[in-house]
């Protein structure tokens, strides 16, 4: 049955769905199981209405920070990432850590990514790439800029595909998605998003995310303007902004520029790159935008998180990203307009990844555990009030001694 509508909605607790399901086809998520992608015939204020909703958003469309296409040039993200032109220079490969790209979907068959580990996890419509979605080469791009064999960051990342169609609803199926898939292995992982998006319930959905130890890495858009937009704009997001070659802001025409502004965090390459493309599995195509600056920046938390166990805590995915911020290049962004002044003057820099996991604390002699005092079952007979403590134990021996005499005259009896 087709139905008119699309919302998101969040209830208070997963038993709501049901509620949902009397008026229409409600989704059945994985571990977000508060957020519900629910199509019905009821509109946005009669879904407000059903028991157990706290708030509905009706479908909207995420925009992907694309740029024009220009011809390709040689590609300089690399070399200038490492700062060792006219090489790449690496030491560490991303080996063991997980790159979510949540995009417009990756062709695994390119050369790009051959003999690597690499799936995708979720597809809007079962295909890997390509369809009729907007910017079918954007997702093979980013996941190219992060973790390719040869245009990537972190060449021994696993890298998993999630192809979605742009719109909030197929986002948050993707997310959920991503989510059950993060809780079935032991890599720390990365989420590389190049688009902006104006969906609140995301904002729920990404500081689970954080919550559970995922870095999360966004675009911080080709608009413009003062601040990242959505979500590059939340504190724990990593923000990126993009520069070009001579390590200035990105201007590309057309009146788009790349974001800046006090909240981004870090600046990569954004204009005239190379990645892999679509169009066949050994195609390149021009890469850029704050498109191609995101997920260099996800390639370069692979490097940091090498080694390392995977991240469990808010507090971890936050130090990941100072971490980041620490290691970067300071003050070589150059500022050509004041309005720059604000943006803090940080560039990827990929050798500052710690080359191995801090040392362990040397062995210290453990404090013993006290053994936990038993929680007595309510109306057990032995269980007796604290403050009787004392009036029960004095009476103990007065106890004993009477058992005693009763023994003994037993026995002189027989």
């Amino acid at each position: 049955m087709e139905y008119i509508n699309t919302f998101i909605v969040e209830v208070d607790h997963p038993g709501a769905r049901g509620n949902l399901a009397k008026h229409g086809k409600a989704g059945k998520p994985q571990s977000l199981n508060t957020i519900i992608v629910f199509k019905t015939d009821l509109s946005k204020a009669e879904v407000e209405a059903i028991p157990g909703v706290t708030q509905v958003e009706e479908d909207s469309i995420d925009t992907p920070f694309d740029v024009r296409v220009q011809e390709r040039p040689t590609s300089w993200f690399l070399p200038s990432a490492s700062n060792t032109a006219p090489n790449y220079t690496y030491a560490k490969t991303g080996k063991g850590v997980a790159i979510y790209i949540m995009d417009s979907g990756i062709r695994l068959d390119h050369k790009e990514f051959e003999g690597r580990d690499i799936e995708t996890v979720y597809s809007y419509d079962e295909f890997d790439y390509g369809g009729d979605v907007a910017g079918p080469d954007h997702g093979t791009m980013a996941a190219s800029c992060a973790a390719g064999n040869v245009f990537g960051i972190a060449k021994e990342a696993t890298i998993y595909n999630l192809r979605y169609n742009w719109t909030s609803s197929t986002g948050i199926k993707a997310l959920d998605t991503m989510l059950t898939h993060y809780l079935t292995h032991m890599m720390p992982s990365v989420l590389s998003m190049s688009f902006s998006s104006t969906s609140n319930i995301y904002d729920r959905v990404f500081t689970t995310l954080a919550d559970r130890g995922i870095v999360l890495v966004a675009s911080a858009g080709n608009y413009n303007e003062p601040q990242p937009r959505f979500p590059a704009l939340r504190d724990d997001v990593i923000a990126v902004a993009a520069c070009d070659s001579n390590l200035s802001p990105s201007v590309w025409g057309g009146g788009q520029a790349t974001n800046y502004g006090k909240e981004v965090d870090i600046w990569a390459g954004g204009t005239n790159g190379v990645a892999a493309s679509i169009e066949s599995t050994v195609a390149t195509q021009w890469a850029g935008g704050t498109s191609s600056a995101c997920p260099l920046v996800a390639g370069n938390i692979a490097l940091i998180l090498e080694g390392y166990d995977k991240l469990i805590s808010f507090k971890e995915v936050m130090d990941t990203k100072a971490v980041l911020i620490e290691g970067s290049r300071k003050d070589v962004i150059r500022y050509n307009d004041p309005k720059y002044n604000t943006t803090p003057n940080r560039y990827i820099y990929t050798l500052a990844a710690p080359a191995s996991p801090p040392p362990l604390p040397p062995d210290v002699e453990p404090t013993p555990t006290p053994e936990p005092t038993p929680v007595p079952i309510d109306g057990d007979p032995w269980f007796e009030p604290p403050g009787d403590t004392d009036e029960k134990s004095s009476k103990l021996p007065l106890i004993l001694l009477v058992v005693g005499v009763v023994i003994m005259i037993a026995l002189f009896a027989l």
